[in-house]
């Protein structure tokens, strides 16, 4: 018999993980609007409350970065799950691929297409090449590409290479799961995503000396943490999400109660931790920093109170357009700020009407994206049927 979801899986979302996904695109927009919201390209940003300044928790804000990680090896796993479950076939991987390449080109090609439009250097050889990494989604790899032209999108470079592999991560714990359950697949997972880090980085330091100078970093050295290898650990924590998603059956008041102590466990991990402390390991950064948001976006769909604030329309909204929200809100800020602005403001009026300017754009501009673009990829139909 084929174990049965402890709750019903709509196939377009899950309760309250869009307004988790419209929190951490927020999240970016304010940690990049630290950066902009300064008197001058070396002034520290000052934003005293009480005798407390909060710039320096902003600066912990990436970890938005990391739940959008965390979300996309939840949802994203959550078919193929459902299947392993049953004891069914997985997902096409065409159909799969089609989908993953529907959500994500056509808006990543439009930021793409304006940035290069306005960068200098983009018709030279170097400029080319650089073009041609990030069209392709490998521009990760390489210290020269890595934050070349518009700094957030090395994340979509992450993200397009998770969902080539995830079909293979899946038949594996599928395959793991006939032999030896749960426990085997689970532990399977976490060591092997770890293993890989370990071995990538191992492995890309021994060809150090035979990469191209223009690929490697001011101090020699090329990019360690850049690939995907290095974030599959962070994934493999939505991955294991989903599946408490499906066969976990916490009552709404222990949901409640895991809810409120893993977002406890995120403010201390922000206020302890450091800038991209996420990404590393140990300390106050991984793994605690994926068990908190995996407990988290895992128990608030069974959870009545965090759901019902997390599916209030503003923060739906929110999670609808994030993707353009992410992909656009560093360019409106270099406009917002690289005017006039911050020859007149500081601190907080700087901060806060730069600010508001820049989110108003940038959600228009979302809207936008997501409405004439990326609603309408999706609505594409599968071309290839048999």
């Amino acid at each position: 018999m084929s174990a049965k979801p402890a709750i019903a899986i709509a196939a377009s979302r899950l309760p309250g993980l869009d307004g988790l996904r419209g929190i951490a695109s927020l999240m970016v927009f304010a940690y990049h609007l630290r950066w902009h919201a300064r008197a001058s390209d070396t002034a520290p940003v000052s934003l005293p409350v009480a005798g407390f300044d909060l710039a320096p928790l902003l600066t912990r804000f990436d970890i938005g970065v990391a739940v959008f990680f965390v979300l996309s090896g939840l949802l994203l796993s959550l078919p193929f799950w459902n299947a392993i479950l049953a004891n069914a076939a997985p997902p096409d991987p065409r159909r799969y691929l089609w989908r993953r390449v529907c959500r994500i080109l056509p808006a990543y090609y439009a930021v793409l297409i304006v940035v290069y439009l306005l960068r200098e250097g983009t018709y030279l050889f170097h400029g080319l090449l650089d073009f041609a990494l990030h069209a392709t989604f490998l521009h990760n790899f390489a210290d020269y590409t890595y934050f070349s032209s518009l700094g957030v999108l090395w994340t979509i470079g992450i993200e397009f290479q998770f969902y080539l592999i995830l079909p293979l991560i899946m038949a594996a714990l599928g395959w793991l799961w006939k032999i030896g359950g749960a426990w085997l697949a689970l532990t399977a997972l976490f060591i092997g995503t770890w293993a890989l880090d370990l071995g990538a980085a191992a492995l890309i330091r021994s060809i150090e000396p035979h990469v191209p100078d223009r690929f490697l970093a001011a101090d020699g050295s090329i990019l360690e943490n850049g690939t995907i290898f290095a974030y599959l650990r962070l994934f493999a924590f939505g991955i294991a999400a989903a599946l408490a998603v499906l066969r976990w059956k916490p009552g709404r008041f222990a949901s409640d109660l895991i809810c409120l102590a893993a977002l406890a466990g995120l403010g201390v991990l922000a206020a302890s931790g450091t800038e991209a402390g996420w990404a590393k390991t140990g300390g106050f950064a991984w793994p605690a920093n994926v068990i908190v948001i995996g407990l988290l976006a895992a128990a608030v769909p069974h959870s009545r109170m965090f759901r019902q604030v997390l599916d209030s329309r503003p923060l739906i909204a929110a999670g609808t357009i994030s993707y353009g929200i992410y992909l656009w809100h560093e360019l409106v800020l270099r406009a917002v700020f690289g005017g006039t602005l911050r020859n007149n403001l500081d601190g907080w009026p700087l901060f806060l009407s730069g600010g508001a300017l820049a989110l108003l754009v940038t959600i228009v501009i979302a809207a936008l994206s997501w409405f004439s673009i990326e609603r309408r990829a999706l609505r594409s139909p599968y071309p290839f049927q048999a």
